[in-house]
């Protein structure tokens, strides 16, 4: 008798936004959301490992991020995110769990392309066997709400002037204009409306996917090595430019931003 089993594939969720766009709560409400129905994984990307790493500090603190030092971190966060997917995110989406990452590899791309790191095709290769997300949830906020929300969240006592609105700027238009391709299973999604209100939208979404999951070709057993399956690479697609004005985020997710210039000086990947 064969002691083969086959696994139907787990469902990946991506939460990604700026600072304080309310990553981490709506991730909790997808969590308890879906544990009645299967198992579930909250994962944070970059992990604990790469945020206490001795050598990605020692990078990272350079008074003068060079392209060679920002070359050599994005090395380094690619490595994390390479060992957290063999690790957990793989083996968890193997045996049929649902996986919710918190921000995963799209920080990466908001804090590189911000620090004048604009090789964003490099980037993207670096990341291509990361497991693709089966939907991704972008919560956008404006820097100033995102700002105020860290002035006040647990007790903190710094104050507005302190946070670098530049940074939470230019990350959102990063997130907004998806440089790294866009995909019909990222979704923008407003999140400085009422969290049940944010909740709502962001439920429906990830019920969709997981709904998609299972009728499509993707909801089968997963490849015997992940890491060889075509549908578990993160390829670079390709590129529509971005509107010529500056809109708000459109009904599909796809927002109207015109292309930026990157400007040094934000913090640190961690």
């Amino acid at each position: 008798m064969s002691t083969e089993q086959t696994t139907t594939r787990g469902l990946l969720v991506a939460v990604c936004g700026i600072d304080a766009s309310g990553k981490t709560t709506q991730a909790a409400r997808i969590a308890e959301h879906l544990r009645d129905t299967r198992p579930v994984h909250v994962a944070r990307q970059p992990t604990d490992l790469y945020r206490g790493d001795d050598l990605v500090r020692s990078v990272a603190s350079l008074d003068c991020r060079t392209p060679e030092a920002l070359r050599e971190l994005a090395l380094l966060a690619a490595f994390d995110l390479a060992r957290h997917a063999r690790t957990t995110i793989r083996p968890r989406l193997a045996r049929g769990e649902t996986v919710i990452a918190d921000q995963y590899v799209f920080p990466t791309y908001a804090f590189f392309q911000a620090s004048g790191l604009t090789e964003i095709d490099w980037l993207v290769e670096l990341n291509r066997y990361a497991p693709v997300p089966d939907v991704t949830i972008c919560l956008d906020v404006p820097a100033e709400t995102a700002a105020s929300r860290l002035v006040l969240r647990g007790g903190s006592l710094r104050q507005k002037q302190d946070i670098d609105l530049r940074r939470l700027i230019d990350s959102r238009q990063t997130y907004l204009e998806q440089p790294w391709g866009r995909r019909t299973t990222y979704h923008v999604v407003d999140g400085a409306r009422p969290i049940d209100d944010v909740a709502h939208d962001v439920l429906a979404l990830v019920d969709s996917a997981a709904q998609d999951l299972l009728d499509g070709p993707s909801g089968e057993v997963l490849a015997s090595d992940p890491a060889e399956s075509p549908q578990d690479r993160v390829e670079a697609p390709e590129r529509t430019p971005p509107l010529a004005d500056e809109q708000s985020p459109t009904a599909d997710g796809n927002p109207s931003k015109p292309p930026r210039t990157p400007e040094q000086g934000t913090s640190v990947l961690v």
